[in-house]
């Protein structure tokens, strides 16, 4: 999974256009968590989705110089 979250990360800035990205784990999935901050997502804090609490982390897409 490490490998593939920077190229679905690009694809994803590229086609929407969006300035961030959000991903969410189970507090308990630790190794997702890892695999989110080893590419460069920051945690930002817990939410709670459909009544199950998560943990929130964003990814801002990099500004070009140019």
């Amino acid at each position: 999974m490490s490998e593939l979250v920077p190229h679905l990360s690009d694809y994803l800035f590229n086609l929407s256009g969006t300035p961030k990205i959000v991903a969410f784990t189970d507090p308990k999935n630790i190794a997702s968590q890892k695999v989110l901050l080893k590419n460069g997502f920051r945690a930002i804090g817990r939410r709670f989705i459909y009544e199950t609490e998560n943990v929130e982390f964003e990814l801002e897409k990099q500004k070009t110089i140019g």
